[in-house]
């Protein structure tokens, strides 16, 4: 009942959202008709997009059934939530110490509370709303100024702050298409920078059919990278201990062509000054380019792929699929895993880019075309 308010405003706090961030409901009850195990009709018919996200605990011998109600209700109305019913602990075990399993519901909420974002520093939060925000007019410290003695960990938070989760109710949902690797190959321009990953969005895709030639808006666009796309077959959520398995998780290949957007001057002030920089902006991923797809097995040493880029006549650079580091199999597995340890779960269908092949060229406005051999060809037209 966060929504609509009951009393007129008096001072600014008013102006503030009443809603939950989240809700901890432990052996909760009330939420069920007594007698009939079926969800109270004034509280089910609350739960939408818009409830908090819920950490429920319950016990087996207990003998209330309200909390495997909520989360049914929680399911359908499709809010993240998580339910641990443990085998014994009877109602009311609180905080208590205990020598049953049940103890554990504080660790465990502890680590959800996290993986939804909720323990971010005040310097992370900060950093990734301003992240998020429309371009301003007055120049803005990039991370490594925003988040003193900021590490790799922070700079992910950000980006998983930024771009997983809704938390900032004045802008749309930003849809995943998938994730770009970066600082993965040999023609990396940021000597000894961790290797990473970004997001990319649904809302950037631009897929390029056979004979295609799409035109990209020069202010949109500051960079151009070539990159093989991998499109994975199956919901992976878990580590992937072998290279070989990494590529059995890929049901098709794609050319990709990314075109990184125009590095706000206004936010950051300059280009960002390192890698973590650049993690935590997320790369100022926008719009890719994705080529027709084929049969993994088409290709049968994805490392002697060639890749050139070219505008006109001029030739930008030329490489193949071994300037990734360790091999693409080695690559495609260190990003799966990375992105599955940031609490994100690749989903069918995603796409990820295994880096750039060739490293990162100034956009200029021109024709492109960007040949993969075998995996296809990309033309396209920057104005």
């Amino acid at each position: 009942h966060a929504e609509p308010r009951h009393y007129p405003p008096v001072d600014a706090a008013d102006e503030l959202s009443t809603r939950p961030d989240f809700n901890i409901a432990l052996y909760g009850g009330g939420f069920a008709n007594a007698g009939a195990n079926t969800m109270r009709e004034d509280v089910g018919s609350r739960i939408n997009k818009t409830t908090p996200p819920m950490f429920i605990a319950h016990a087996f011998d207990d003998a209330a059934l309200s909390s495997i109600i909520l989360m049914n209700a929680l399911k359908r109305a499709n809010v993240a939530s998580e339910l641990h019913i443990f085998s014994a602990g009877a109602h009311g075990f609180g905080v208590r110490d205990t020598g049953l399993p049940v103890g554990r519901w504080r660790e465990l909420c502890l680590d959800w509370l996290a993986g939804q974002c909720f323990l971010d520093s005040a310097q992370v939060r900060a950093f990734a709303r301003e992240v998020v925000r429309p371009r301003l007019s007055t120049a803005r410290p990039p991370f490594h100024v925003a988040v003193p003695g900021g590490d790799l960990a922070q700079a992910f938070a950000v980006q998983r702050r930024a771009w997983k989760f809704p938390f900032f109710h004045d802008r749309p949902p930003v849809e995943v298409a998938g994730y770009k690797g970066a600082f993965t190959t040999s023609s990396s321009t940021v000597p000894g920078a961790p290797l990473a990953h970004g997001v990319l969005f649904k809302r950037g895709r631009i897929d390029t059919p056979t004979g295609g030639e799409p035109v990209v808006k020069h202010d949109r666009v500051y960079r151009i990278e070539t990159a093989i796309g991998y499109v994975i077959a199956t919901d992976i959520a878990t580590k992937v201990p072998t290279p070989r398995q990494a590529l059995t998780a890929v049901e098709a290949l794609v050319p990709v062509v990314e075109l990184p957007g125009d590095p706000d001057a206004a936010l950051y002030g300059a280009r960002p000054g390192g890698p973590l920089d650049n993690i935590a902006c997320n790369f100022r991923s926008d719009r890719f380019l994705v080529g027709p797809s084929i049969a993994p097995k088409t290709i049968a040493d994805l490392d002697t792929l060639a890749v050139s880029l070219r505008r006109g006549g001029s030739v930008l650079h030329e490489a193949t699929g071994a300037d990734a580091r360790g091999g693409q199999a080695q690559i495609l597995m260190t990003l799966i895993n990375q992105i599955v340890e940031q609490g994100r779960i690749l989903h069918r269908g995603d796409i990820i880019t295994t880096g750039a092949l060739g490293g990162a060229k100034p956009a200029e406005k021109g024709k492109y075309s960007a040949n993969f051999g075998a995996l296809g060809r990309i033309d396209f037209t920057i104005e």
